[in-house]
């Protein structure tokens, strides 16, 4: 057993002390009054779009190390994860939804695809939407005949012919 028990309407079954209670009720109007100042208020930080070349030289990479760009928009949008698979293929997992998954009801937007067929420059020639309709797809494993792929709140093991 917990040692502070919730019921179904997730009410905490003991007293907060009122020193306590004045204190939360402090904080929490303090950090509404802060949210104005802070860049994060939103969930999303407020700043201007680099372009891929602009992106590209933000990095910072160690001596002996190279980056190349393989894909940018509108071909991919807001990667979450990536993996690459036994041939070389690149798997990414996509989101337009979020940071607020897609209400119920509502078929969600989110993706993975498959990048494939790398130029000399590293762009990928060939992308591929391998399964679409996902809620924040955080998750995928490459493995033969297709994926494993968590999306918000669902596993799913997908294979490669069949359409999601």
């Amino acid at each position: 057993m917990p040692l502070y028990p919730i019921d179904s309407t997730m009410t905490a079954r003991f007293p907060l002390p009122t020193p306590l209670r004045a204190a939360l009720l402090i904080g929490a109007l303090g950090a509404s009054a802060m949210g104005a100042d802070d860049p994060f208020a939103a969930n999303i930080r407020t700043t201007d779009p680099l372009s891929p070349a602009d992106e590209l030289k933000s990095f910072h990479l160690p001596p002996g190390f190279a980056i190349q760009l393989v894909a940018a928009e509108p071909e991919i949008a807001k990667p979450i994860n990536i993996a690459f698979d036994a041939r070389g293929r690149l798997w990414i997992t996509q989101t337009l939804e979020y940071p607020f998954p897609a209400k119920p009801g509502v078929k969600a937007r989110d993706s993975i695809q498959i990048l494939e067929d790398f130029g000399a420059d590293g762009h990928a020639r060939k992308i591929t939407t391998f399964a679409g309709g996902l809620n924040i797809p955080t998750g995928v494993y490459p493995m033969d005949g297709g994926a494993i792929a968590y999306s918000i709140p669902n596993i799913y093991r997908l294979h490669e012919n069949a359409a999601m």
